[in-house]
């Protein structure tokens, strides 16, 4: 059942924007809100009148005192459920080596626990390079696991690779590579499917988790004028996103992005909801300049023997 607010709304007295795409500005006296949509616009007497001939709801008006009122934004590509999950996770954003240090440690001691995981994110490795030595150094035997700023790589300590069966034997895997030192010893550094059995070894979350983590990312967004995201599913999100639907707890409206590789090539999608609908596909075709995984040419000037990390053949996408 859809949740529908007990009052409409009727916005007045602002610089409030009509404009559409590239078109001139175009500015309104007014916008009439019914049942949680735009129902109109124009000056406030005439919507009011149009208030009283279409809804029973209490009309509340909101004085704008010459504010600027836009429509919501929309973002193009974002994960949504994992970014929930980050609000509560150690942000390393701007840092140097130092700070990270200071961040990290601190992170450990409310921890209290080097048998539970440490989660930190947005590491910017152009800022502040790192290996599973200067974790070890830090954090002696802790569970850490670091995720570059652009999600196609990251660091982790060296209990964490032992835990995995990485070691000096273990070979590159299909579609992501093992950063090592000058001995070829693995140095923490682990880069797109490389990772992958790191995610595989942290717990995972319940579908109660991921719907507190959908529902703290929905919040914050919207506090930024944010109303629209496209959002990138992992698995078992689709059925979590459909019955906060359902339940009216969702209010951005959500365009879902299925992973290529988990579409049977036959199913078509279910329905569109209220405000979720999942109608694209998303297939991976190579890494990120940042983690040096960016399929080229010819090989990165600061590491000559990478030239990326190409995840698909042209004959595997056609």
């Amino acid at each position: 059942m859809k949740n529908l607010p007990e009052y409409d709304l009727l916005f007045t007295g602002g610089r409030i924007f009509g404009g559409s795409g590239w078109s001139d500005p175009v500015w309104l006296n007014g916008v009439l809100v019914i049942d949680g949509k735009i129902a109109a616009t124009g000056d406030p007497p005439n919507l009011i009148e149009i208030h009283k001939s279409s809804s029973e709801n209490t009309l509340r008006e909101i004085a704008l005192a010459g504010s600027l009122l836009l429509p919501g934004l929309c973002d193009g590509h974002l994960h949504l459920a994992v970014g929930g999950k980050t609000l509560e996770l150690t942000n390393l954003s701007g840092m140097d080596k130092t700070q990270v240090k200071g961040s990290l440690r601190e992170t450990a001691k409310r921890l209290g626990d080097k048998d539970k995981w440490l989660h930190a994110f947005n590491w910017d490795s152009s800022r502040c390079s790192l290996t599973a030595d200067d974790l070890e150094q830090w954090l002696p035997d802790q569970l850490v696991v670091i995720n570059q700023i652009d999600l196609h790589g990251g660091c982790v300590s060296h209990r964490v690779l032992n835990s995995i069966g990485i070691n000096k034997l273990s070979p590159d895997p299909s579609g992501g590579r093992i950063g090592r030192d000058s001995n070829g010893k693995p140095n923490g550094l682990l880069y797109e499917s490389a990772i992958d059995p790191v995610r595989m070894a942290v717990p995972d979350p319940t579908p109660d988790d991921i719907q507190k983590n959908i529902l703290r990312g929905q919040d914050y967004l919207i506090q930024k004028g944010v109303t629209a995201v496209s959002e990138v599913l992992n698995p078992n999100t689709e059925d979590i996103y459909r019955e906060l639907d359902k339940n009216g707890l969702l209010h951005l409206q959500v365009d879902a992005w299925q992973r290529f590789e988990e579409w049977d090539w036959k199913t078509p999608p279910t329905p569109s909801g209220n405000r979720f609908q999942l109608h694209t596909l998303k297939a991976f075709l190579d890494g990120s300049f940042g983690s040096r995984t960016a399929s080229l040419n010819t090989p990165y000037e600061d590491q000559p023997q990478n030239c990326g990390t190409l995840f698909m053949s042209d004959r595997d996408l056609t």
